[in-house]
């Protein structure tokens, strides 16, 4: 150890202005990192914004700074800000005018996406950029522009290893303040994130997380500190001490370096709390490098590695003993890992199909469905689970190159820093950095970090420090001291020019993130309208001047549709709002026809137009009014914001599909629905939602054999469309030619019981019951032992089917396999019942009731079974039933 510390403390000892001359920029710096991370991480619509705000404030505050101090502005070399600027190029060439010619050379298949569309207007003549939806593309320009604003101050801030150091111990305790408060936000939890925003999908309580909507991100984020923080603590601990300054000297860097040890300590446990997957991954890679990097350049020695190793070990077992250790050991073992293997595979196929210049930064959550099955419409994959791939896919080749130029830039700095440093603090310095790449790069395979601005703050804040580590003389680190700066102050006109630059990048992309703030807070109270909507109401009535009936449906839709215009008033260019209206506009219109008695829903006014009708479109125009109504409004509305929609974003095929339903009320209507349907089918080939629509369409025009044939597809791509078609057919087709043709699981056979008691179709009922009682018996007879609820299911239908003597085998089976399901011994009791076997089911229907006792139907029946009973063995009534 004697090494790492040599001539720690020579060289001459700096003024307190010297020390100081940066203390501003570098609080400007760290204030931004701090402030980042407060609105869900920077990814929503008011993180993005503050994030571009705090970026901004650091510039100026740094450039404001050197300005007072007539100190010289650090010129960022070249062989380092072509990369920014080359990242730049390939975002405008994105979004930049193309001639005629140019688009099918570049990329052929965006050409094929937009050539052949007529019925929209001049698409295939107007359409002129690489990306295929640019507003998203300067969305993700703007973000880039505040990672460049971050690099830039870091750069003018991290000019000596004393500054590196400065910055160090500050990001180290942004991350461990951020760590403290999401323990304490498990602790004293409220729902909120941060105790204050809520969010549309999730709730801060489910596991550690902090601000951060994402788990993993959260632990990255903490992950990013630990190597450069254990390089604080070595560097403090093994530091020689003069004779003279012993005892002060020595208690002093003791604590010092025994806290950023803790630090790091600290963060490394909250960071494995998350039960993250990516997070154990990213934490296992950043201390394997750090041990393996130390111990190259026998920083420490073997004794410390033993040590180190007993930690390790001790503290795994440990870790696996716990509560937060079984989570995260069952979520490795249970992990899912097709889904991912999907998403990376349809990514690798658009990356093929736009090899040079991608779809356009910001398009994922279509463009992977050019090439992905659609299996659960549910299921919206925003960003390709790896950052690599979504590089790949959203911006080619040359986003590819540039992206590998970054990271050869900072990481063959940080090494040449590492071979090159002779001062053991500087190779220790540029192992620390080292050590927190080794952490985020693996887990960025896996995952997509690169659009949340705290995780790659804190990374560009790294990146600027390792080019910069290179340059840091031998003499600066052996005292950490600001070295004497003799050279000719910038120019007012550098400054002024600086200050314009720095304000017209971040104002621009400001100005793109505006719209999107402003309509944030009525986007996030639609979608907690969505996937909370009872709850939602409930707190809507109590704390609206309006009148609201939650259990109207069409006040809900109405409500729906209100806060959608709302957003889309604010955020005009947003293409996904246009695809949200045009649905909620059709979803309303549907809702208010079904509340009247001879309802014209949108299937029926299709079927009369195309079958009842041959006209103009004025014409048909009125007839759509005098059989609809005033409602009819919304379905013109909801054709125009589908046209803006696709004008705007040619990849939003759910707005194909709306077009292609509402071509209707246009002339040569079949001719534009069939054009729509195949552009469709063009932006996602393996979604079943298409071949739904087609099929919608032949049973319209009359042809219902090519109807199931088509729909046989559609369930095979996309399996819940089942029971779309169960509601389309159900009403009149027979249950056994359902149940055949669409291959129903479990779950559609229950579902198609349950509707055939709505349709009251009970010669169907039976037909159903047969097919579930098969489908769990084939099972069995394969030796598979059913769960609880599918055992309960299968005796249930066989006692519905009036087979009791089955039907008491089975549950008496299924008990015996689960004696403590309660489902199982209450049907038992039932069956019991019907068998007059009274008192074994009065000792069952009690079991229940200690489980459930308020429930009313229960008790009355276990008062029946008691009384029979007693009437049988000839005992007095008004026996308890408890």
């Amino acid at each position: 150890m004697a090494e790492f510390g040599t001539g720690w403390s020579s060289g001459r000892q700096a003024t307190r202005l010297d020390v100081d001359v940066r203390v501003w920029s570098t609080v400007g710096l760290l204030g931004a990192l701090a402030i980042i991370p407060i609105h869900f991480a920077g990814r929503s619509a008011t993180g993005q914004l503050l994030f571009l705000v705090a970026s901004l404030g650091a510039a100026l505050i740094c450039l404001g700074e050197a300005f007072l101090r007539g100190r010289r502005l650090e010129r960022v070399p070249l062989s380092i800000s072509i990369w920014w600027m080359l990242g730049f190029g390939v975002v405008l060439f994105q979004v930049a005018p193309l001639s005629s010619g140019w688009l099918p050379s570049l990329s052929p298949r965006a050409w094929e996406l937009v050539r052949n569309v007529e019925h929209v207007p001049n698409l295939a003549s107007t359409w002129k950029t690489l990306s295929l939806e640019p507003s998203g593309t300067l969305l993700g320009l703007s973000t880039f522009c505040g990672y460049s604003l971050i690099f830039w101050t870091a750069w003018q801030v991290l000019q000596t290893p004393r500054d590196f150091q400065r910055v160090t111990w500050g990001i180290g305790f942004v991350l461990a303040a951020y760590a403290l408060q999401a323990v304490a936000q498990q602790l004293l939890p409220n729902g909120r994130y941060l105790w204050l925003w809520t969010h549309s999908i999730g709730q801060a309580d489910r596991y550690v997380c902090g601000s951060f909507s994402n788990r993993n991100h959260f632990s990255q984020f903490l992950i990013l500190g630990i190597g450069p923080l254990l390089w604080l603590g070595l560097r403090e601990v093994f530091a020689p001490i003069r004779s003279d300054e012993q005892n002060s000297r020595y208690r002093r860097q003791l604590t010092h370096g025994t806290l950023a040890m803790g630090l790091a300590a600290w963060l490394l446990v909250v960071a494995l709390a998350t039960a993250s997957r990516g997070g154990a991954m990213a934490a296992s890679c950043a201390l394997a490098t750090a041990v393996i990097l130390m111990g190259l350049a026998r920083l420490i020695s073997a004794g410390t590695l033993a040590a180190l190793a007993i930690v390790v070990i001790g503290g795994g077992s440990v870790l696996i003993q716990s509560s937060v250790g079984r989570t995260l050991l069952a979520r490795f073992l249970n992990s899912e890992t097709v889904s991912r293997l999907t998403i990376w595979q349809a990514n690798w196929e658009v990356w093929q199909d736009f090899f040079w210049f991608g779809t356009g930064i910001g398009t994922h959550a279509d463009a992977h469905l050019l090439k992905m099955s659609v299996k659960d419409p549910d299921h919206i994959f925003t960003h390709a689970e790896s950052g690599f791939l979504q590089v790949a896919s959203e911006t080619g080749v040359v986003g590819l190159v540039v992206l590998a130029g970054f990271l050869l830039t900072v990481l063959g700095r940080a090494g040449w820093a590492w071979f090159r440093q002779r001062s053991p603090a500087g190779r220790m310095a540029a192992a620390g950095l080292l050590t927190a790449f080794a952490g985020h790069l693996p887990h960025a395979m896996a995952d997509f970090f690169w659009y949340t601005p705290a995780c790659m703050a804190v990374v560009t804040v790294w990146g600027a420090a390792a080019c910069r580590l290179v340059g840091y003389r031998e003499e600066e680190w052996q005292g950490a001291t600001e070295a004497v700066d003799s050279s000719v102050p910038t120019s007012k006109l550098r400054y002024a020019l600086t200050a314009l630059v720095l304000i017209g990048l971040a104002g621009w992309g400001i100005d793109q993130r505006i719209p999107s703030w402003r309509a944030e807070a009525a986007r996030e109270s639609y979608l907690r309208l969505v996937h909370f909507e009872e709850e939602s109401l409930t707190e809507l009535a109590m704390t609206s001047a309006e009148s609201i009936d939650i259990h109207d449906p069409a006040q809900t839709e109405q409500r729906k549709l209100a806060l959608l215009l709302e957003a889309a008033k604010a955020d005009p260019g947003n293409a996904a709002l246009r695809e949200g209206l045009s649905a909620a506009h059709v979803k309303l219109y549907d809702t208010l026809q079904r509340k009247t008695e001879d309802g014209w829903t949108l299937t029926r006014v299709r079927q009369h137009l195309a079958t009842d009708f041959d006209g103009p479109s004025s014409r048909r125009a009125q007839q759509l009014k005098e059989s609809a109504g005033a409602t009819a409004a919304h379905l013109v509305a909801a054709r125009r914001h589908a046209l803006t929609c696709v004008s705007r974003a040619p990849l939003k095929a759910n707005a194909w599909l709306q077009l292609a339903r509402l071509s209707c009320l246009e002339d040569d209507s079949s001719e534009v629905a069939d054009e729509r349907r195949q552009q469709a089918k063009l932006t996602r080939p393996l979604d079943g939602r298409v071949e739904l629509e087609r099929g919608l369409e032949q049973l319209i025009s009359g042809n219902p054999l090519a109807a199931l044939e088509t729909w046989e597809t559609a369930c095979e791509l996309t399996p819940p469309l089942r029971r779309q078609i169960i509601d389309l057919l159900g009403p009149k087709m027979p249950a056994t030619i359902l149940i055949e043709r669409y291959h129903l699981a479990l779950d559609d056979l229950l579902y198609l019981s349950q509707k055939m008691l709505e349709w009251k179709r009970d010669n169907q009922i039976s037909i159903v019951r047969e097919a579930i009682v098969q489908h769990l018996a084939d099972r069995q007879t394969s030796g598979e032992e059913l769960p609880a609820r599918e055992s309960e299911i299968l005796g249930r239908a066989l006692l519905d089917l009036g087979r009791l003597a089955e039907a008491a085998e089975q549950s008496a089976a299924g008990i015996e396999a689960h004696p403590q399901s309660y489902h199982l011994k209450q049907l038992r009791a039932q069956i019991l019942f019907e068998q007059g076997e009274f008192a074994e089911s009065a000792e069952l229907y009690r079991w229940c009731l200690t489980r459930k006792p308020d429930d009313a139907s229960l008790e009355r029946r276990a008062k029946a079974a008691i009384d029979a009973a007693l009437r049988v063995t000839g005992n007095s009534t008004g026996t308890s039933i408890r």
